[in-house]
């Protein structure tokens, strides 16, 4: 185990946490050091100018997405494609099987 999962599994409160996250963020995104919360933090890389950018960049992940059949490639499908919708913020239940069914039966 490496110190990084160490240090994660000993951290509980959310300024520890808030610490660890803002670590992570690359260097030219600038966060205010009044961030103090992680919804807070959350809202402010949801309005950097790059955050746009990398939500289309999940959908376009998602589009050229394509499933085959195969039972260890459809439990990958599906997780990586959870995990797409969830980075392109797609949470509507219809918009989420519309891509399915078009990644599955269109290509």
């Amino acid at each position: 185990m490496g110190k990084a999962s160490s240090l994660i599994n000993i951290i509980r409160q959310e300024r520890d946490i808030l610490k660890l996250r803002k670590l992570n963020i690359d260097s030219p995104i600038s966060i205010s050091n009044e961030i103090n919360i992680l919804n807070e933090l959350s809202k402010a890389l949801k309005t950097h100018s790059t955050f746009e950018i990398y939500k289309n960049g999940c959908k376009y992940r998602l589009d050229q997405m394509s499933f085959q059949d195969d039972e260890d490639n459809a439990t990958k499908f599906l997780v990586n494609f959870r995990s797409l919708c969830f980075k392109a913020e797609i949470i509507n239940p219809q918009e989420i099987k519309n891509h399915l069914l078009e990644n599955i039966f269109i290509k």
